[in-house]
């Protein structure tokens, strides 16, 4: 099968989670040749040695310049983040829900991204339909390749019921390609929001060649009516070097529940964090809070 490449150009953000160099400039150096008496013997004075960064320029009589171009700083670097967290699944009650950090009130509409660190870090805190997003950034010589993206499964048990929390009313932001690890299938296919373009991973690769950055969306399928532990690895070459970036360990694995079950069901009762009140409350109005 041929390997399929896609070059991509737009705009995007940076995030957590990077992998990347950054090469430093080059010096030169000047020396002077020693000079000579007129009965051949060098003189006294020390030969002078410098080292220049910029122009390649020196002043004085005898003097020898070796001088390298600088090379270009690299902007190559791919990240990792959560991205349009929604609801997230708790295995207990109500009453049993953790504290969450506070949020400020501008935020009760949208507070998923404030809690990233405390709905990926609690115990028993599962993540609804996972979405990871992707960000490709590259400078004017260098080449980024998402050469393909796993989903590792450490532990997979019955959700039962819950409690369901939600963080975020209204739709989250499509980025430029999505890309879903099928765990049953142990397939990855990736589509474009703004095309046509598909392709399966491997032996397809995203790639960014030109200054810019880009963006893709990572989501995870898997058999209905589990709660998973495991880690997401996306596999990259940065400049020639190959590289893994990882969310997830056997520490500290990546939850999420993989849809709809009795007991916790999307549609059904959910409880956010009031801000003022500062308690877990049922279908909670972003919109009562001023």
């Amino acid at each position: 099968m041929s390997m399929l490449t896609l070059a991509l150009f737009a705009c995007g953000s940076r995030e957590p989670h990077a992998s990347g160099s950054t090469p430093g400039p080059a010096s030169s150096t000047i020396s002077a040749e020693p000079r000579t008496t007129n009965d051949g013997k060098a003189s006294a004075s020390p030969s002078p040695s410098a080292l220049v960064n910029g122009d390649c320029n020196v002043i004085g009589d005898n003097n020898r310049l070796v001088c390298m171009t600088p090379l270009p700083q690299s902007r190559g670097r791919v990240s990792l983040a959560i991205h349009n967290v929604v609801t997230a699944f708790f295995s207990g009650t109500p009453d049993q829900l953790p504290t969450p950090p506070n949020y400020p009130l501008d935020a009760a509409q949208g507070h998923c991204d404030d809690w990233s660190e405390w709905l990926t870090g609690t115990d028993g805190i599962y993540l609804f339909d996972p979405s990871v997003g992707l960000t490709l950034e590259a400078g004017s010589d260098d080449l980024v390749v998402i050469k393909r993206v796993d989903v590792e499964v450490f532990r997979r048990v019955s959700a039962g019921s819950g409690t369901i929390i939600k963080c975020l009313y209204g739709g989250g932001s499509n980025l430029g390609y999505s890309i879903t690890v099928d765990t049953l299938k142990t397939e990855t296919r990736f589509e474009a929001f703004d095309s046509d373009e598909t392709g399966r991973m491997p032996p397809a690769s995203i790639s960014l060649g030109n200054a810019g950055s880009e963006s893709a969306d990572i989501g995870i399928s898997s058999p209905p009516g589990n709660l998973y532990e495991g880690s997401i690895k996306v596999s990259v070459i940065i400049n020639n070097k190959p590289d893994v970036i990882t969310i997830g360990t056997a520490q500290r694995p990546f939850r999420w529940h993989s849809g709809l079950v009795s007991g916790a069901d999307p549609d059904g009762p959910k409880y956010d964090w009031h801000p003022l009140q500062e308690r877990w409350v049922r279908d909670f109005d972003p919109f009562s809070v001023r």
